[in-house]
């Protein structure tokens, strides 16, 4: 469809963070989460450039939250034939879900598919969808120190990736465990999954990337509006938390 995609910068500092959300479609909570970390930061003084991405996946969150009436009659029979409950949706409006199309070990992960499905189908090639082609032209553009990916559900962080050198897992581990003491969720070392955003940022530019997973488990999709509040108290200030430490890495270096 096309559609545009937005992203919101604050700051002029030299360190650059990119921060996106919502690239698996029913996870369009990150997108709000994203919206109240910009209006509640935009006062903030910090010397780094945040750029915010709140909504990757624009078609896919329409079809979570409207269904297949929102499309032309090709593409609901299409996406009615690949997902029975909307709600649950996790890919784009071609099935592909986006983060797993990243060029980074592409189609190596355990749980990927190879055909059009509602979540982990890989694409027919690295890179072949508009949403995966805008968030690596904006990181190409951008050049960041470090990027940050929204997802829901499970309050913990992912970092690491297969292949990275030493020096860069340790920085990553360094860095993990203090924005998990900030949001209090649990550092988790990637296993088994590839192709996603931040695989992609640590392979291509070897800085530090993480996933962060925000509410809680217990919670089954689609996941209740309600706890917004409770995700955002726990990561309203986690933008200025990951600028100081890229500050802290980098002045012991």
């Amino acid at each position: 469809m096309q559609q545009d995609i937005w992203c919101f910068v604050l700051g002029e500092g030299n360190k650059k963070i990119i921060i996106q959300a919502s690239i698996h479609a029913r996870e369009y909570l990150t997108s709000m989460l994203v919206m109240q970390q910009i209006e509640y930061l935009k006062d903030f003084y910090f010397d780094a450039t945040i750029y915010f991405v709140p909504l990757v996946n624009v078609d896919g969150v329409k079809f979570v939250l409207q269904g297949a009436k929102a499309f032309n009659k090709q593409k609901t029979k299409f996406l009615n034939s690949i997902c029975t409950n909307h709600r649950l949706y996790k890919a784009n409006i071609n099935g592909v879900d986006l983060n797993t199309n990243f060029d980074a070990l592409f189609g190596m992960g355990k749980a990927n598919l190879n055909y059009p499905n509602y979540q982990n189908y890989i694409g027919p090639y690295p890179h072949s969808e508009l949403e995966t082609q805008a968030l690596v032209n904006l990181t190409n553009t951008v050049n960041p120190d470090l990027t940050i990916s929204y997802h829901l559900k499970g309050e913990v962080i992912y970092y690491g990736f297969e292949g990275q050198s030493k020096n860069s897992f340790i920085l990553d581990k360094t860095i993990v465990n203090n924005l998990c003491k900030y949001t209090t969720y649990k550092p988790v070392l990637t296993r088994n999954s590839c192709g996603g955003y931040k695989d992609y940022c640590i392979t291509h530019f070897g800085i530090p990337s993480f996933t962060i997973e925000v509410g809680q488990d217990k919670f089954s999709h689609p996941f209740p509006d309600s706890e917004l509040s409770n995700i955002f108290n726990k990561n309203k200030l986690l933008p200025l938390i990951a600028v100081k430490e890229l500050e802290k890495v980098c002045s012991n270096i």
